[in-house]
């Protein structure tokens, strides 16, 4: 699309030296990157489309702000996103993509409207406590092992849950 060729790669985010990137005054464009094991990085987005893969559950100091657009956080290991403490620490992303082998409860992270899911081989990939809206915008990017896709309160008497999926 013509939002991410405007994106300013960055690749894998040195993880000694590099302690803050804000792309905040990028008004037609959006960044993309690996973050390192750095859990006190402060990252802030472009105005356009973000692509953030975490690299470490952030500590109390760390801070990852897409800023406005339509932003993407790719989780690569279930401890980044263990928490809601830490995925307050994530804040203006709509969609959230779960890499291989990852599990993500929903709870633990705000504003999400959509989910994708990327799981390559036989490992199990999971997405749980999905809200109706982010169950009906679930994409599979991949889907070779077992995806476990999850309702929030979906053992409740009488309500519908309805997962729309599109697999690309």
């Amino acid at each position: 699309t013509a939002a991410a060729m405007s994106a300013a790669v960055l690749g894998t985010i040195e993880n000694t030296t590099v302690k803050t990137v804000d792309a905040s005054a990028m008004t037609a464009g959006g960044i993309e990157a690996t973050l390192s094991t750095n859990d006190a990085i402060s990252v802030v987005g472009g105005q356009g489309t973000d692509r953030i893969t975490t690299g470490a559950a952030l500590g109390a100091s760390g801070s990852v702000n897409a800023g406005d657009g339509t932003d993407t956080l790719i989780v690569s290991d279930s401890a980044h996103l263990a928490s809601s403490t830490v995925g307050a620490r994530y804040t203006n992303f709509e969609t959230l993509q779960v890499q291989n082998g990852v599990a993500v409860d929903l709870d633990n992270i705000e504003g999400i409207t959509a989910v994708n899911m990327n799981d390559g081989d036989s490992n199990s990939t999971a997405l749980t406590d999905m809200s109706a809206t982010q169950a009906e915008n679930v994409t599979i990017l991949a889907g070779d092992g077992a995806a476990i896709l999850g309702v929030k309160g979906a053992g409740k008497t009488g309500q519908i849950d309805t997962i729309k999926m599109t697999f690309d």
